[in-house]
């Protein structure tokens, strides 16, 4: 039976399986979604998503246990720009890794991390957040049976989830036919039923005008085709999620490496590190002093030839 772990006393988290019980974070970003989807979208699809799988792990591991932290507005990117709350990505990796590594201190090793937004920024942040749970965990004397934190969203993204661009958010719709087909599924007292009259809006052509609207907050609404959503066609998308996450989750329990089952293509950019700006300032105080100390030693040679 899942829970939520803010409503267990001290002696009831004390008698929880160290070994059967995995714990789920749920988050997302909050924003402008259209008039028919409320701006909590993200974290409404991310926490009852996230009860879908708990009962359908708890159905194939009799005996385990879902715990769910309390659902957070943390997103790193989102959509639209014109409305948005969004964090800064170390700050939601750090709350990841320290959140996870207390309950790792108690015994706990098993974490999932459920996103409502599929950004590039916000996936690898989170399989940051993984790994660097891994790695505070890991010494020459203990390379296995290591906490896994990953990142569910990673592995079931779909066509219309993943952004057409690596480094920034550019999804094929928002806010459309599949994100409120998902909606009616999941949280349909929260959609307004004016999402049957909406029409079409198309999404701009030029990447380079999505762009600079976006970095001018002007993005705004929805795109796609909400009108043509439906309740089946989001129970369709859901279990296609679920056979596709459920099994790669038991297969990490049983031994696989997170890190490798669950990483997202976009990680490969490092522009969607959390500390990429960081890293890159560093690297030019670096060559900036590494041409310093070339001149000045070639000015000392030419000096003491003289």
């Amino acid at each position: 039976m899942s829970f939520e772990l803010q409503s267990l006393s001290q002696p009831e988290f004390q008698a929880l399986s160290r070994e059967n019980t995995v714990f789920f974070i749920c988050l997302g970003p909050m924003e402008d979604h259209g008039g028919h989807l409320p701006i909590g979208a993200d974290i409404y699809e991310a926490t009852t998503f996230a009860k879908i799988v708990a009962h359908e792990i708890e159905k194939e591991l009799p005996g385990w246990q879902v715990g769910f932290l309390p659902p957070l507005s943390m997103g790193v990117e989102s959509n639209t720009s014109l409305f948005s709350i969004t964090i800064r990505a170390h700050v939601l990796r750090d709350y990841l890794v320290d959140t996870c590594q207390s309950l790792v201190t108690q015994g706990f090793k098993k974490f999932v991390c459920f996103s409502g937004h599929s950004g590039p920024k916000q996936l690898t942040t989170i399989e940051e957040a993984g790994k660097l749970l891994r790695k505070k965990n890991k010494s020459w004397l203990k390379r296995t049976d290591l906490p896994s934190l990953v990142s569910a969203q990673s592995v079931i993204l779909d066509a219309f989830e993943s952004s057409q661009v690596p480094i920034w958010m550019d999804p094929v719709e928002h806010a459309g036919r599949r994100d409120t087909s998902l909606a009616l599924m999941l949280y349909p007292e929260k959609v307004n039923i004016l999402w049957k009259n909406l029409t079409e809006i198309k999404k701009e052509q030029k990447l380079l005008d999505r762009y600079f609207r976006f970095r001018k907050k002007q993005t705004q609404g929805y795109w796609g085709n909400p009108g043509f959503a439906s309740r089946e066609e989001g129970a369709k998308l859901i279990q296609e999620k679920i056979d596709t996450l459920v099994p790669k989750l038991k297969a990490v329990w049983q031994g696989a490496r997170a890190d490798h089952v669950f990483k997202s293509w976009y990680s490969v950019y490092p522009t969607n590190w959390s500390l990429f700006r960081v890293w890159a300032l560093v690297a030019v105080l670096f060559l900036i002093l590494g041409a310093w100390l070339s001149i000045a030693f070639q000015a000392m040679i030419a000096g003491s030839l003289v």
